[in-house]
């Protein structure tokens, strides 16, 4: 038997973690998008063009990461859905 109101605990301090992250997510977001444009203004295509290969090779060795935290996320929502089946 599923005890409701620690199940409701949960969800609301999982509600509220999304949103500070998503908070801080979008405080980075909006800083890093100042600094890059800064950048660009002071150094203009010099720096375009070091920014572009440098942010392709980000990508490209976060693509793995990535997909292992998706795959491991995927993996707690489905033993959630059956811890809630039960």
């Amino acid at each position: 038997m599923i005890n409701e109101p620690l199940l409701q605990e949960v969800l609301v301090s999982i509600s509220k973690k999304l949103r500070a992250n998503g908070t801080a997510q979008t405080a980075l977001l909006t800083e890093t998008a100042a600094i890059r444009d800064t950048l660009k203004e002071l150094f203009g295509d010099r720096f375009s063009a070091v920014f572009e290969r440098y942010q392709v090779s980000q990508m490209a060795k976060l693509v793995p990461i990535e997909s292992s935290v998706n795959q491991l996320n995927d993996l707690l929502i489905e033993r959630s859905k059956d811890v809630v089946a039960l």
